[in-house]
Order: C-alpha cells, then sequence, then structure tokens
C-alpha cells in the first residue's frame, strides 16, 4: 500500500478504484443482498457480517464498512482466471526481460488483465 492509501483494506480498495469514501449503502439492502446469498457464502458467514452491521448502528453503512466484513470471506480460489487467450505472436528470446529458465511466458496489458480476473471474481463469488 503506498503512503496515499492508509485505513483499512475497503478504504484502500476504494481509494485505489478512486471510489468515494463517503459512500454508503441502506443497512436494510445489504442485508437482504447477502440474505439472497449472491456471494455464495455459509450461513455463518452471513449471520457474522450481518451481526457486524447491527452493531455498526444507524441506518446507512459505509461500503469501506462492508468490505473490510466482506473481505475475510473472500477466498483464493475466487481469484481463479479461466480464459481462452490467443497468440498474436511470439519471440525467440527474452532480451533480458525474463530468465530463459521461465520457458514460455504470457503477456497481456494490465488493463485486460484486471478487467478479466474482476470478471473472474464476479463468475467465482456471485
Amino acid at each position: 500500500m503506498n503512503k496515499e492509501m492508509r485505513g483499512t483494506q475497503g478504504q484502500a480498495i476504494l481509494q485505489l478504484f478512486q471510489i468515494d469514501l463517503k459512500t454508503k449503502f441502506d443497512q436494510t439492502f445489504i442485508q437482504d443482498t447477502l440474505r439472497s446469498n449472491y456471494l455464495k457464502l455459509t450461513e455463518s458467514e452471513m449471520n457474522e457480517i450481518i451481526s457486524a452491521f447491527s452493531k455498526a448502528g444507524g441506518k446507512e453503512v459505509p461500503l469501506s464498512v462492508l468490505l473490510d466484513l466482506v473481505i475475510p470471506f473472500i477466498h483464493e480460489s475466487d481469484f481463479v482466471l479461466k480464459k481462452r487467450y490467443v497468440i498474436k505472436d511470439s519471440v525467440q528470446t527474452a532480451f533480458g526481460k525474463w530468465p530463459q529458465t521461465y520457458g514460455n511466458a504470457f503477456f497481456t496489458d494490465s488493463k485486460f488483465l484486471l478487467q478479466d480476473l474482476m470478471k473472474a471474481l464476479q463468475e467465482n463469488m456471485i
């Protein structure tokens, strides 16, 4: 995390995506969403999050608080990326960009990789 990103994990994610830290959600909406199990949570995980919302008090809950509550229930398998890529070109040497011992390498533009990872997260969690 760089110097500009401070606070909780939820706040850092909002800052990373340049989302206003004051963004809030209606507590009832969040509870109904969790109960509909879009995130594939177990009953105990849902109850733990809903209980934490109740303790937070108030009708609206900051998005950063929601993220902080949900992040512990995100699993590594939620980030599994399965996608078919088309080989556009190949190189015969690494030109010092990576060790030759790695063998084959895969490159993609970071903006496409981020989009693909977000889609994988959505497909695996929702």
